[in-house]
């Protein structure tokens, strides 16, 4: 599969959450900003709602041992949510709103890239980006401007 039809099916499958996706030249540029290729197939048709290791693990097919360190980095830097329930963790994909509005703005990502996605998300209508006293302000904006 070509690296343009495996961001396509993971934008469509981002798609099916609450917030959805607008359909625009701005977004794949967007997606690619915050995913890998192997992040967006990998998590094409993953969960929305919580799911434990080994439920994961048989929905994946990869041992439990080599899926958790995968997980636990996605978790980190914020693309999937990790929590402790029932005595054990689960994970679930992280909807674009949460991606795009406060994960993607985390402190492991470099002013560099912070300038850039502001750029991409302020073109794609969906916040400002405002850096004041050394701290990056996001301002959601209305959907009113065309895409």
């Amino acid at each position: 599969m070509s690296e343009q039809e495996i961001y396509r099916k993971f934008i469509d499958w981002l798609g099916k959450t609450w917030w959805g996706l607008p359909d625009s030249e701005r977004l794949l540029p967007l997606i690619k900003a915050r995913y890998t290729p192997e992040e967006a197939e990998f998590l094409t048709g993953f969960p929305f709602s919580g799911r434990s290791l080994e439920e994961l693990s048989d929905f994946k097919s990869m041992p439990p041992d080599q899926l958790e360190p995968y997980l636990d980095e996605l978790a980190r830097k914020g693309i999937v949510f990790k929590r402790e329930a029932e005595n054990t963790f689960r994970y679930s994909l992280n909807d674009s709103f949460f991606v795009f509005f406060a994960a993607f703005y985390g402190r492991s990502q470099s002013r560099r890239s912070l300038e850039e996605a502001g750029e991409l998300l302020e073109n794609f209508s969906l916040c400002s980006l405002v850096c004041q006293d050394e701290a990056w302000l996001i301002y959601p904006t209305a959907r009113s401007r065309t895409c």
